[in-house]
């Protein structure tokens, strides 16, 4: 047997085998930075197992085959890595911030093997889905048992309802409900796995049937990011599918427009919130997160403080506060443009715009539909949360998307 033929061979299961485990946060960890005496979660400087993976993959595909037509975004997929490793230079802490662009790194090979013609993106669908049935059967046994152990092979942490700190549901009687967690670090992560997991599967299989499981397990995760990406995606899909011919002439500017509306409301939503009385300690964190922001941001508005380094953006604002007042703002472009300035959100827009272009040449049939309402999710959950940028878990979620949205017919 040749070694074209093994390579072949391998290169057939090698891509989905990585979203198989993709889900499982085992992780070698080089380092813990901290802040004000404590260590925090963005301060860990570690290597995940998937990672390995990747660069074991990208060496059996050697050299890699993906069509003339994607050179733009690829083009861009470069561009944005040497700026990244900029900031890192100029960051408040360099190691923690190189340590970041070695996650950055790797999403952004994910995203180019995912675009080489040889990588089946069925097979790799299925794999996603696959990978998820064990965090399902463990996030339902978090809800109903109220625990969960640790196990540093699959890079679990120990989870426990009645600790404070871990994500719990309260009753008005004070009962304390487990939010399901998965395998991953926090339920709005498994979440937003769950809703891309749930449009993959009507893009990729013809039971619908399927979809019924992460749709309960969206549920069990009492994600509001989750559940609304997911409705608003799909609403998305269905407005486009019925009137893209009215819609075709300006659809870029109405694009444009619903993604300004759905990020800058989010951030003002969340105020109006707060200002009715709403007793939510999440709400009042995250609009005073959103008020720091200003003043981090025009310390650097051109690089920002250093990819990874947001938190000590804020030490260096405000070094007063309690450690675990130290969180980035619940905002990916506001967090994008503290930590590596307007000119870094101007190439992931550009890298966007270019890839959707793609997409919206095949609308409205229903693989473009279903990628768009993929990116919708994701567009969702950006002005929500944090973990598309500041975790790996969701760095390799939108490298996903971003390739499905470049491929899929």
């Amino acid at each position: 047997m040749s070694v074209d033929s093994i390579r072949n061979r391998i290169i057939r299961f090698a891509v989905p085998v990585i979203f198989f485990l993709l889900p499982w946060q085992t992780r070698w960890i080089f380092a813990r930075h901290q802040v004000v005496g404590h260590d925090f979660e963005y301060g860990i400087i570690s290597l995940y197992a998937v990672e390995v993976l990747i660069a074991l993959v990208l060496i059996v595909y050697w050299r890699l085959q993906i069509k003339k037509e994607y050179e733009k975004q690829i083009g861009f997929v470069f561009l944005f890595l040497i700026f990244v490793f900029i900031t890192a230079v100029f960051a408040f802490d360099k190691q923690l911030a190189f340590g970041q662009v070695l996650h950055v790194f790797f999403a952004l090979v994910l995203f180019l093997l995912l675009l080489d013609q040889r990588t089946c993106l069925k097979n790799v669908s299925i794999a996603f889905f696959l990978g998820l049935l064990a965090p399902i059967l463990l996030g339902f046994w978090q809800v109903v048992a109220g625990f969960s152990w640790s196990s540093t092979i699959f890079g679990l942490a120990q989870r426990d309802a009645q600790i404070l700190g871990d994500a719990v549901l309260t009753l008005a009687n004070g009962t304390r409900i487990l939010r399901a967690y998965g395998s991953f670090g926090h339920p709005n992560i498994f979440g937003g796995y769950l809703v891309i997991c749930v449009l993959s599967l009507f893009a990729f299989f013809k039971n619908r049937y399927v979809i019924i499981l992460p749709i309960i397990s969206i549920i069990f995760t009492f994600s509001q990011s989750a559940w609304l990406a997911l409705i608003i995606s799909l609403v998305c899909a269905f407005i486009v599918y019925k009137y893209f011919n009215k819609l075709k002439k300006d659809f870029f500017w109405i694009a444009g427009v619903f993604s300004a509306v759905i990020l800058i409301g989010s951030v003002f939503g969340v105020i109006a919130i707060n200002n009715f009385g709403f007793d939510q300690s999440s709400i009042s964190e995250r609009v005073e997160q959103y008020s720091q922001w200003p003043l981090i941001a025009s310390e650097s508005l051109a690089i920002g403080s250093g990819v990874g380094n947001y938190i000590y953006a804020i030490e260096n604002l405000n070094p007063d506060l309690q450690w675990w007042e130290f969180q980035p703002v619940h905002n990916v472009p506001m967090l994008i443009v503290g930590e590596i300035g307007f000119a870094g959100l101007i190439l992931l827009i550009l890298w966007f715009y270019e890839v959707d272009k793609i997409n919206y040449s095949r609308l409205p049939k229903k693989g473009a539909l279903i990628a768009m309402s993929m990116c919708c999710a994701l567009l969702v959950i950006s002005g929500l949360d944090h973990y598309l940028w500041t975790q790996w878990s969701g760095l390799a979620l939108c490298a996903y998307v971003m390739a499905i949205t470049v491929r899929i017919d």
